[in-house]
């Protein structure tokens, strides 16, 4: 008996039509299999510094902005959190 590899469906994969069918101006694009890890820390704080120059970026501490590179992107959810995602 052989195993067989599990193929990754993203999960908005039955969605397709449709999205594809949105009216325009709105668009979905589908991200699938991030890994996503909520952050709370008080801002200014060594946390802040330490937590940053691990993942390479600075956190955004502008409302409704991100923050990324080719390995993480770090989304201002409020004063003090953070929506981390990186692909798996």
């Amino acid at each position: 008996m052989t195993a067989e590899t599990l193929t990754p469906t993203p999960p908005l994969a039955a969605w397709s039509d449709e999205l594809d069918d949105l009216p325009a101006g709105v668009e979905i694009t589908p991200r699938p299999f991030i890994a996503m890890a909520d952050l709370k820390v008080e801002p200014g704080s060594p946390a802040v510094y330490a937590v940053a120059g691990h993942l390479g970026i600075t956190l955004p501490t502008t409302p409704s902005t991100f923050v990324e590179n080719e390995s993480v992107t770090a989304i201002w959810l409020g004063p003090d959190e953070w929506l981390i995602t990186s692909p798996f």
